[in-house]
């Protein structure tokens, strides 16, 4: 009896131990993902992997990344939530319309000299991009590329990109300054709309290209940018270290502002009390003028009385 009770136990601990391995097995193989996501697939090369463990999503290999009307249509639409950094290498030459849409927990994206275009919506609502640097290689910012990318600080367009789509930019809420080129010829509807906090806009040109483009700049939705201070002849691919200067120095520049204006105001207020004290001084003066005149032509009503 105690023998089948041990022989019985025995194969008990044997299927518990297969089924805990079984278990643990798609945890084991299921870290990394991958695919293909050419456009054409006669003329493009590309592939996609994504480690699970890392959160990393690579884009490789050569040609164009295909276009999704939707989302629900990605290779990958049951991780969107799970990557945290994109890596496209270089040989990608376009980034498709909603690849990335609705990554909200992407921070960090980088991108190859030799890319042209991103896409429509390629980056909607990645809610934690804090900085993205654009290659100099493109010339395409898709319709809604960065809508929503609401830590995004700031931006520089490259020179190549003469024309802005509606509502690249929309709604980046942390959106403080944008680096724009004087070959700019076109900036849509909306491209700007919503960027509660754009208050610097750094562009290479002079006061009089710039007077130019406004033309070119549709007013709707872009009155924050357009409301923005401008710095004429700014640089706009020079190093982090560099432009953090050229910030601090208009930072100061708009400090010194400040303070002159305030000390504007201090001596407005200063002159406005002096001319406050002569004004009742001289009030004074007059009264007593008055009540002299008054007493003068009493005394004299009085005396020919007498």
């Amino acid at each position: 009896m105690n023998m089948k009770k041990l022989y019985f136990n025995k194969i008990a601990s044997v299927i518990m131990a297969i089924v805990i391995i079984l278990a643990t097995m798609p945890v084991c193989f299921a870290t990394d993902y991958s695919g293909t996501c050419n456009e054409n697939s006669s003329v493009d090369n590309v592939t996609w992997s994504f480690n699970e463990t890392t959160g990393e999503m690579v884009i490789s290999g050569t040609g164009a990344m295909k276009h999704w009307s939707s989302t629900m249509y990605l290779p990958w639409k049951d991780l969107l939530l799970s990557i945290k950094t994109i890596t496209v290498e270089e040989g990608i030459s376009v980034i498709g319309s909603n690849s990335f849409y609705g990554c909200e927990n992407l921070t960090e994206v980088t991108l190859p000299e030799g890319l042209l275009v991103v896409g429509k919506y390629a980056f909607r609502e990645c809610l934690n991009i804090k900085e993205i640097s654009l290659p100099d290689s493109m010339h395409t910012i898709g319709e809604g590329a960065f809508y929503g990318c609401l830590s995004l600080k700031e931006v520089t367009i490259p020179q190549g990109v003469t024309y802005l789509h509606m509502e690249a930019f929309r709604n980046c809420l942390g959106l403080k300054s944008v680096r724009l080129h004087s070959d700019m010829r076109f900036v849509k509807a909306n491209v700007f709309e919503g960027c509660m906090t754009l208050s610097d806009v750094y562009y290479d040109g002079t006061e009089a290209e710039w007077n130019d483009l406004k033309w070119a700049i549709d007013d709707v939705g872009n009155t924050l940018f357009l409301n923005a201070k401008i710095h004429y002849n700014s640089k706009l691919n020079g190093t982090n270290e560099e432009k953090q200067d050229e910030v601090s120095d208009n930072e100061e520049n708009r400090d010194d502002e400040i303070s002159n204006n305030n000390t504007n105001k201090d001596t407005e207020k200063q002159t406005s009390r002096k001319n406050t004290k002569d004004k009742g001084g001289s009030g004074i003066v007059v009264v007593i003028a008055i009540i002299a005149v008054g007493v003068g032509v009493a005394f004299v009503i009085l005396k020919k009385k007498k």
